[in-house]
């Protein structure tokens, strides 16, 4: 061997060892300082920092590398390179894996065993909720992950009302107020499915006050609304990410963007490939907190739409503005006390949910039984909840028969008929014809379908409107045809208007009635299925008006409302 190469030889071993030697301190210089290793829920390797014990990060992360070359700047006055981060990693990765301790981690709420815990978002306090009450306490365990977009929440205080937030939206009527109310009290139970908010109304009139005000109460961020995403892996990380996906001013929704919401509202399991040289795969189960805003309402399918709360929204006179500036003043100013006021509510509906008896099984059950626990929590009937949960599922029910030439043609196709039943074939000549006599959409994945082969996949969609509607539809087979039967019953769902009737005292169970018993009338939602398309088709300036309690004051402000997502 010649000289030179056998010094070279020499160096590299000589600097792999120090490199070594490095990188043993640096683990040493780790594990005292009081790091703890664990694998989350998806089996990702994650370490809980001293100074922040509330939070999982990635031994991978950024974050990690950061705290780890301050740990050692502040002893050696020196930094170390990439590799021997590396080698670091990998050895704390491994001691992860060999320990084997699972914790799951959560995004800004988690409910465990019956008590949910909220994330303030400083690494260090938490807010425990139970069914005696809620109080802050200092983190003793990882429990969340930490996204770069969150900010920190105000510390909650005792003594405010939740009615309070009605002095930030836009919201006229009764009915739209103990829904909204009761929405933000069932956003916490990250557990279950949440009806999604959709808020909708012309420009001016604060669709994006009324989401925005959510996002800062329940889940603040440095980016308070989104811009939808095509991709649906742009849209999963950002479920992932976002504890409220709210998305702003859409003016359309794609099929696949559709099914995607309605999947983050319901809960979605996803995966998708790390690196194109890595074979493995990064997990995502999400149920998330979803809200859109627009002019119209973009959300057609039906099966979205009976996941959905919807507001529609006044515009705003222009003489009745507010400043901006001084509407979020005065906002932060009792945002504590309101938050204090939604965990107080949140406390009671963890003491008596479980006896509050609806009569019928909606399809969002488990959220209207929360929603009118939380009801009752602030003083009214549960009767009185279902009835406005009632008039949203009519609103739903119009909009999914507005949405859908199909259902529009059979509403009009049976006016003057109390019972069809025939071939589907002849079904579909006689529908066809009148669609197109209406000059309605023909084809693409929300018009009406271009063969028969089609037309009882879209009547399928929206069979359980028809219904409410008052037309029943089912569908049969023989020998030689497929046939449909329409027949008009009495069974279409009111639209109802009855008032809440506000209980003298709070959460008293007093106002569940005998037994929790109530004649609430027909509490069921839409029962709809995924759409497989025949062939699928490819404001700024927003004011508010704040209200005092449950009456409209004179003050509004413009918003903007054009952001960019994280």
């Amino acid at each position: 061997m010649k000289a030179e190469n056998k010094e070279t030889l020499e160096k590299a071993a000589n600097e792999l060892i120090k490199q070594q030697k490095i990188s043993d301190v640096i683990i040493s210089l780790v594990l005292n300082k009081g790091c703890k290793f664990f694998l989350d829920q998806f089996g990702e390797p994650q370490v809980q920092l001293p100074d922040r014990p509330a939070v999982g990060y990635s031994i991978s992360g950024a974050v990690f590398k950061r705290w780890v070359s301050g740990i050692y700047w502040e002893t050696f006055n020196e930094g170390f390179s990439n590799e021997i981060f590396s080698q670091v990693m990998a050895a704390l990765e491994g001691k992860s894996q060999h320990e084997g301790v699972k914790i799951s981690l959560f995004n800004r709420i988690a409910k465990i065993e019956g008590t949910i815990f909220y994330d303030i978002g400083d690494d260090t306090n938490i807010v425990e909720i139970t069914a005696s009450g809620w109080k802050v306490v200092k983190a003793d365990k990882p429990i969340f992950r930490r996204f770069t977009h969150q900010k920190v929440q105000s510390i909650p205080e005792k003594g405010g009302a939740l009615e309070k937030i009605l002095d930030y939206v836009n919201l006229k009527n009764p009915e739209d107020k103990i829904l909204f109310l009761t929405y933000l009290v069932a956003i916490l139970f990250c557990d279950i499915p949440r009806a999604m908010i959709i808020a909708t109304g012309e420009q001016g009139s604060a669709k994006s006050t009324l989401l925005r005000v959510i996002r800062k109460l329940i889940d603040p961020s440095r980016v308070d609304l989104l811009k939808m995403r095509s991709a649906i892996d742009e849209l999963t990380q950002m479920a992932s990410h976002h504890y409220c996906l709210f998305f702003d001013n859409l003016s359309y929704l794609s099929t696949e963007s559709s099914d995607s919401l309605s999947g983050f509202v319901t809960g979605l399991g996803f995966s998708k490939r790390k690196l194109f040289s890595d074979d493995s795969d990064i997990i995502f189960e999400l149920l998330a907190a979803v809200g859109i805003n627009g002019i119209n309402l973009v959300a057609e399918k039906a099966d979205l739409l009976d996941r959905s709360l919807i507001f529609t929204l006044e515009r705003i006179s222009d003489i009745n503005r507010k400043e901006e500036s001084k509407f979020w003043i005065d906002f932060e100013i009792e945002k504590p006390k309101i938050l204090g006021a939604l965990f107080d509510i949140a406390s009671q509906v963890l003491k008596i949910k479980e006896d509050i008896k609806l009569p019928t099984r909606p399809r969002m059950a488990d959220y209207a039984r929360v929603a009118a626990a939380a009801a009752v929590s602030l003083g009214y009937e549960v009767n009185g909840f279902l009835q406005a949960f009632e008039k949203n599922i009519a609103r739903q029910n119009k909009a999914a028969i507005d949405a859908s030439p199909v259902a529009q043609t059979i509403l009009e196709f049976m006016f003057t008929r109390n019972e069809w039943s025939g071939a589907s074939s002849d079904l579909f000549t006689e529908l066809f014809n009148l669609a197109s006599a209406n000059k309605l959409e023909i084809g693409g994945s929300y018009g009406f379908p271009k063969s028969a082969t089609w037309l009882w996949r879209k009547i399928n969609l929206i069979k359980t409107n028809l219904t409410a509607m008052g037309i029943s539809v089912t569908h049969g087979e023989e020998v030689t045809n497929n046939t449909i039967t329409l027949r008009k019953t009495k069974n279409a769902s009111p639209d109802t208007n009855a008032s809440m009737e506000k209980q003298p005292q709070n959460g008293s169970m007093v106002a569940l009635g005998a037994n929790s018993q109530v004649d609430a009338g027909p509490t069921s939602i839409n029962t709809n299925h995924t759409d497989n398309s025949e062939d699928a088709s490819n404001a700024s300036d927003v004011p508010i008006q704040p209200q005092n309690n449950m009456e409209a004051s004179s003050e509004m402000f413009p918003i903007e409302s054009e952001v960019e997502p994280v």
